[in-house]
């Protein structure tokens, strides 16, 4: 068997029902409440956050293909009935959920994530659109993705500047203007990437998150997407499914067996007008809670490690009971806040306990010092007993495939780094380090997507030149 690679990389995907958002969009209207229209007469619209969840159903029956010899008539009609019993479709699971909580002002939903990687399932980025088109996206590290709307060309993909607009002087062709095809283009806070046609207004980019879940109740293997912009959700939804992750890396229990709350919590806050008027305001947040058993287990096993879920006085507090009822179990949402910022301090102790050393020495390195200090590297996941699985290996060879397309080349190379030629012979450690050299984070939802850094490009190209010319098949030039 020889699976298209292409294909196998996307994984395992579920159909989607439908979205669930903060809130909906309205009618602007005029003075007298009547709604107002744009030049091509459509209505305005502007969104509106609600408390509770704002469902929508995207069930497609199908696309409507007219028989051979109808007449306009027959087609419109046969349209409008196509479209009629699609939207009873659409409402008919609409009112599954709604019968089953009770309401149609859901606040709190008892979710699953829908595959056994808990981080396929939710991905945030900093973005920006134009009539429902993404012309930038950013990791908050560099630009991912730029496209000028000026030309229609796509300027960076996969963070790498891919071509330079035939519009330089545009907002986006000034942008990567002076970065050469490869490069990239770093992010920088409230970063203009583009200005709107009509009104030539600025476009700056915003984060948007994105967390798939299946709704137990409605008994069907496909998912809701829950879509929020707000950076306190990204913070609480990204703490528990960050959570489940350890814990299936712990139990080796899936990430779609853990049940996951989510709740809209009121959260207030304090605002200043153009008159220096203090007002005050109400959002509704996303919280994301865990219910699961093996919390308490997980605690007691990593007891004496640096684990991100540990709890400092080894208190019992953060554990979590299953619960039936709305409030039972759950905490103020005061303390919630506290929590989360308490495990995001946890988090990232542990993440600086297992940083990776970085020797006083700027990058690019020479082959010798290269060679030593992936040596270290090698040795620092060794003692911290680094956890690689299949995936890691797939990531971390596809990336050396990118920087050697040729077999030959990339044998000879990793041969000489790590004493064997093969990716599928290396031990844990070894692809570990080499995943920290090319810059690649195998738990990140980019996964397979992701390019070796340019420090990494330049160093492999120049270690060949080294191990060719130690082999004596050419001179080695510094």
């Amino acid at each position: 068997m020889s699976p298209i690679y292409g294909i196998q990389e996307r994984g395992l995907r579920f159909p989607r029902l439908g979205s669930i958002r903060k809130g909906e969009q309205i009618p602007v209207t005029d003075d007298q409440g009547n709604p107002r229209k744009n030049r091509a007469g459509e209505v305005i619209m502007r969104p509106v956050e609600r408390p509770y969840f704002v469902f929508s159903c995207d069930i497609m029956t199908g696309q409507y293909i007219p028989e051979n010899g109808m007449t306009k008539k027959e087609i419109a009609q046969a349209q409008q009935e196509h479209q009629q019993t699609e939207y009873k479709f659409q409402q008919a699971t609409l009112e599954k959920i709604y019968s089953v909580y009770g309401t149609n002002q859901i606040t709190e939903l008892r979710v699953f994530l829908p595959y056994p990687d808990a981080h396929n399932a939710f991905s945030f980025w900093l973005e920006a659109y134009v009539a429902n088109q993404k012309v930038a996206q950013s990791d908050e590290r560099i630009i991912t993705f730029l496209f000028d709307t000026t030309t229609g060309e796509a300027l960076i993909k996969r963070g790498m500047v891919v071509r330079h607009s035939s519009n330089p002087n545009s907002v986006a062709g000034a942008l990567v203007k002076q970065i050469p095809i490869g490069g990239q283009l770093p992010y920088e806070p409230d970063m203009i990437v583009g200005e709107t046609r009509t009104k030539s207004e600025p476009i700056t980019m915003r984060p948007v998150g994105r967390l798939n879940v299946v709704i137990p109740e409605l008994k069907q293997a496909a998912t809701w997407m829950v879509f929020t912009g707000s950076w306190a959700d990204l913070s609480s939804i990204y703490s528990a499914v960050e959570t489940i992750a350890q814990i299936t890396k712990a139990t080796q229990q899936p990430a779609n067996t853990i049940p996951l709350i989510l709740r809209r919590v009121p959260v207030e806050s304090k605002y200043e007008d153009e008159n220096g008027k203090t007002h005050k305001t109400t959002r509704y947040n996303i919280e994301a809670r865990i219910v699961s058993e093996a919390i308490p287990n997980l605690l007691t096993m990593y007891e004496n490690t640096p684990f991100m879920m540990q709890l400092p006085s080894g208190e019992s507090e953060f554990v979590e009971e299953s619960y039936d009822t709305p409030d039972e179990g759950l905490e103020p949402v005061e303390a919630q806040v506290e929590e989360f910022e308490d495990l995001k301090q946890q988090a990232a102790q542990a993440a600086a306990s297992r940083a990776t050393p970085r020797p006083e020495l700027k990058r690019p390195f020479d082959p010798e010092n290269l060679k030593d200090w992936f040596d270290e590297q090698v040795k620092h996941h060794a003692n911290l007993n680094t956890p690689v699985y299949d995936k890691d290996f797939q990531i971390v060879a596809k990336a050396l495939k990118t920087i050697f397309p040729d077999d030959t080349d990339r044998y000879t190379f990793t041969g000489w780094l790590t004493g064997n030629g093969s990716t599928k012979k290396l031990k844990v450690n070894e692809v570990a380090a080499l995943g920290d050299w090319m810059g690649i984070d195998t738990t990140s939802k980019e996964g397979f997507n992701q390019l070796p850094s340019p420090e990494s490009v330049q160093e492999a190209q120049v270690g060949l030149q080294f191990v060719n010319a130690l082999n004596g098949q050419q001179e080695f030039d510094m």
